[in-house]
């Protein structure tokens, strides 16, 4: 990532990379290791929730959302991580499937753009 450059943009607003720097104590190699993380496994993951979501498999697409949610945390997407939150409790109990429709179009979309954005940030 180039130093002054914006960060990139998702429609909940900017990523915030000020907890991963807390967490990580500003050492840049592990904040750099969270991002390739996060842009390797997101967007698997993102397309395998909507394939869980299609076939009605909720055990695995609250697998899924559990999973990925500290991932959103660590680049300060805090909406991002509620709505996983909410996904994985409405599969978790089976109650509110309708609300897991209008939350897949919020956040894959502006995920799948933020992970292009970082991807082009990190390596320019």
């Amino acid at each position: 990532m180039t130093p002054g450059k914006p960060g990139p943009e998702i429609k909940e607003g900017k990523i915030n990379l000020s907890y991963l720097r807390e967490i990580s104590e500003g050492n840049e190699a592990f904040i750099i290791e969270m991002i390739e993380m996060f842009l390797h496994n997101t967007p698997e993951a993102l397309e395998h929730m909507d394939e869980c979501f299609k076939k009605k498999n909720w055990e695995e697409l609250r697998l899924i959302a559990h999973r990925i949610k500290p991932s959103f945390a660590y680049m300060g997407l805090s909406d991002t991580q509620k709505m996983l939150a909410e996904i994985e409790v409405c599969s978790d109990s089976k109650t509110n499937l309708e609300k897991i429709p209008n939350s897949f179009p919020i956040f894959i979309r502006p995920a799948n753009r933020l992970s292009k954005s970082l991807r082009s940030n990190l390596w320019s």
